[in-house]
Order: structure tokens, then sequence, then C-alpha cells
């Protein structure tokens, strides 16, 4: 009797570590949601900072995974931005803030007359590695209202 009930506990034992590799192995890339805010950026104004609203759930743990880049539109390579806070909304989900100036240097070292950039949103969830793009326009508009 003691040798069917140790068999039977390594049996278990067995499938408990097959169904928890099978779940790892399950993971996979996911394709999320963005909105950058604002959708125009004006590279002369002195506006807040740029958000980043997404639809997936807040976890703490993903703010310490997540990186922002900015590209411009000729695929030039991007330069990342320096997340200042992640916190969630009113319905749980992530969100993601930066300085606006930091986005506008950024901007400015890729493109020196852009009209669009697209930010893309990575990090790693416990369902596994997870990315956003949004595409925003930009313009240069002196504080005057006359355009550079």
């Amino acid at each position: 009797m003691k040798t069917r009930t140790s068999a039977g506990l390594l049996l278990i034992v067995i499938a408990v570590i097959s169904i928890g590799v099978a779940a790892e192995d399950s993971s996979e890339d996911m394709t999320i949601h963005i909105d950058v805010a604002p959708n125009t950026l004006n590279l002369e104004s002195n506006g807040n900072g740029v958000t980043v609203h997404t639809n997936i759930a807040y976890n703490k743990d993903i703010c310490d995974t997540v990186t922002l880049e900015v590209k411009g539109e000729n695929g030039e390579e991007g330069e990342d931005i320096l997340i200042r806070s992640c916190y969630y909304d009113d319905c749980g989900d992530l969100v993601v803030k930066v300085d606006r100036e930091d986005v506008v240097d950024a901007i400015r070292d890729i493109d020196a007359n852009p009209t669009k950039v697209t930010f893309t949103l990575s990090g790693s969830a416990t369902t596994g590695l997870f990315t956003g793009t949004d595409t925003i326009d930009v313009i240069v508009v002196a504080q005057s209202g006359s355009k550079k």
C-alpha cells in the first residue's frame, strides 16, 4: 500500500510540474492598445507631460519593466524616454507619464522637422511580454501663433 501511495504522490508532483512548465511556455507576446496624449504635440508650447494610456491591467511589478521609445516617421532609430511615473487609471489600467521636455528633446534629436512620431511602449507582465504603438502629429507653432 505504501508503494501505491508514493507512486501516486510522485505522479501528482510530475503532473503539477508539467502544468507549470506548460503554462510558462504558453506565455506569448501580446499587442496592447496605447493612446498617447496629447495626440498633437506642439514642439514650441509649454504644455504638460506626455501621458500614455493602455488597456493592460496595472501591476506595480510591470512598472519596473516598462520602456517607452519614440521614433520619427522616416524609420530612424528611436530614443528611449525616461518614465517619470507609472500608475493606474479609474479602470485599473496602466498609465505611464513622461516629461514633455524629454519627449521634445528626443524628437528634435531624431528629426529636425517631424510631422509624425511613433511611440512604442514595451514591458513584461505575468502573461508575457507586451508591446503597443501609437502615432501622433507633431507641429511647430511659436507662442505668438505664427508658424516657424
